[in-house]
C-alpha cells in the first residue's frame, strides 16, 4: 500500500487530484459544521395509525431514524398528532406496536409528547361516568409512572392518572431557546363537553408562568386542509391571539386536499403567527412521511421526509418552506442547507450492508485510478 501511495505522488495529475479532493473535504466539514452550529429541530410524527396497524416496521423506523440523526440534525423534540392507531380500543396489538415505537424515544432520551386523536378513543360510552373506559388503551399504553421522572414532562391530572393531555419544557440543543409545548386531545370528541373549558383553562395557566418560553401547541385538529373549509377550532385560536409567545399550532387528522395547509394568524401584538396541518397517511401509504421544522438563527427550515424512501418532497410548496424569524414570514425554502440534511435510520441492517459494499466498490475504483493515471 505505500509503495502503492508514493507512485501516486509521483505523478503530477494524482498529486492534484489528491489535493482537489482534500480541500473539497475540508470545505465540507467546515461547512457542515457551520451549519449545525446553533441549530436544532423539532420532529413532528402526524396520523401513524396505518403503521400501528398494518406497517409496524414502518413506524419502528420512523421512531428510529430520530434516534440515529439526533446528533446530525440536533433534535431537541419529537411530537405526536395523535391517531397513533387505527382502531381505539379494539385491538391491543396495535398499542405494543405504538408503545415500542414511541418508547424508543424514551431509549435515546429524546424529549418527546404525544395525544389521542380520534382513533386512538373509544366514543361508544354510555355515560360521561365512563369516559374513563374510552381511553383505557391510551392510559394503559402511556403510563403517568414512566413519564413523571422525566424533569421535561408535566401534564393535566385526572383522578386515574391518565396523561392524555400533557406539556414539555425543553430546551434546544444549541442552548439558544426555551420552549413550552403542549399536546392536546382531539377537540372534537363528542364525549369532551364542559371538560374543554377546563383544558383551556389549565392551558392558559400554564402558559402564563412560562412568559419567556416560545410555546407550541400540537392538537389533532385545529383546521381542515382544505382551503374552503374556515372550520376553526376557535378555543386555540384564543389561546394564540391572547399569547404572544405562541408560535404555531400543529394539528393532523384531516387528509382530503392532500393533508397539508398553512393558515397565517395575527396575534394581539400585531405579529405574524401560523397554524399548520400535516397528515401523511394517503401519501404513499407505509413509506414513513414525517415532517420537521429546521430552527436556524434566521430561518425555520420545513422539511418533509420519507424514512422509507430516504427522500424529500421539494416539489410542493407546503411541504417544503421557510419561515422568516424576523418578520414571521413565509418563504421558498432553505436551498442552502437542504442537500446537508439527509440522514438514514440505522433501523434498516440492509442500509449498512449497503454502504459497506460501496465504500469496498469506490475504494477498488480509486485504487485502479491512481494505477492508470
Amino acid at each position: 500500500m505505500f509503495i502503492l501511495y508514493s507512485s501516486m505522488l509521483k505523478n503530477s495529475n494524482s498529486y492534484w487530484f489528491i489535493i482537489i479532493i482534500f480541500i473539497f473535504i475540508i470545505q465540507t466539514i467546515i461547512l457542515k459544521s457551520e451549519l449545525t452550529k446553533a441549530n436544532f429541530t423539532i420532529v413532528v410524527l402526524p396520523d401513524t395509525q396505518y403503521y400501528s396497524a398494518y406497517y409496524k416496521d414502518t413506524f419502528f423506523e420512523q421512531t428510529n431514524w430520530c434516534c440515529s440523526c439526533q446528533n446530525k440534525l440536533n433534535i431537541s423534540f419529537v411530537s405526536h398528532l395523535g391517531d397513533i392507531v387505527e382502531h381505539d380500543n379494539e385491538k391491543p396489538k396495535e398499542w405494543i406496536v405504538a408503545k415500542k415505537a414511541l418508547y424508543t424515544l424514551l431509549k435515546c432520551d429524546i424529549p418527546h409528547g404525544f395525544l389521542p386523536g380520534n382513533h386512538d378513543v373509544n366514543y361508544n360510552i354510555k355515560n360521561e361516568q365512563d369516559i374513563n373506559d374510552a381511553y383505557s388503551m391510551f392510559d394503559l399504553t402511556f403510563k403517568l409512572e414512566d413519564y413523571k421522572s422525566k424533569s421535561w414532562f408535566g401534564y393535566q391530572v385526572y383522578s386515574n392518572k391518565s396523561i392524555r393531555n400533557n406539556f414539555q419544557l425543553f430546551t434546544a440543543k444549541d442552548k439558544s431557546e426555551t420552549f413550552l409545548y403542549f399536546h392536546i386531545e382531539f377537540f372534537l370528541s363528542p364525549i369532551l363537553g364542559e371538560e374543554k373549558n377546563s383544558i383551556i383553562r389549565w392551558m392558559n395557566n400554564i402558559i402564563l408562568l412560562y412568559p419567556y418560553r416560545s410555546v407550541i401547541i400540537a392538537t389533532h385538529f385545529v383546521i381542515s386542509d382544505c382551503k374552503n373549509n374556515y372550520y376553526i377550532q376557535e378555543e386555540f385560536l384564543w389561546l394564540m391571539k391572547k399569547h404572544c409567545n405562541i408560535l404555531f399550532i400543529f394539528g393532523a387528522h384531516s387528509f382530503k386536499c392532500g393533508g397539508e395547509r398553512i393558515v397565517k394568524i395575527k396575534n394581539n401584538c400585531k405579529q405574524n403567527r401560523f397554524i399548520f396541518v400535516t397528515n401523511y397517511q394517503n401519501r404513499d401509504p407505509a413509506k414513513g412521511w414525517l415532517r420537521y421544522y429546521y430552527f436556524t438563527k434566521d430561518k425555520i427550515c420545513a422539511f418533509t421526509y420519507s424514512t422509507q424512501k430516504n427522500r424529500f418532497q421539494f416539489e410542493n410548496d407546503l411541504s417544503y418552506f421557510s419561515i422568516n424569524r424576523l418578520n414571521m414570514t413565509l418563504g421558498d425554502g432553505c436551498p442552502y442547507i437542504k442537500k446537508y440534511h439527509y440522514c438514514k435510520s440505522n433501523w434498516n441492517s440492509f442500509s449498512v450492508l449497503a454502504f459497506v459494499i460501496m465504500s469496498t466498490i469506490i475504494n477498488y475504483i480509486l485504487q485502479i485510478y491512481f494505477i492508470l493515471v
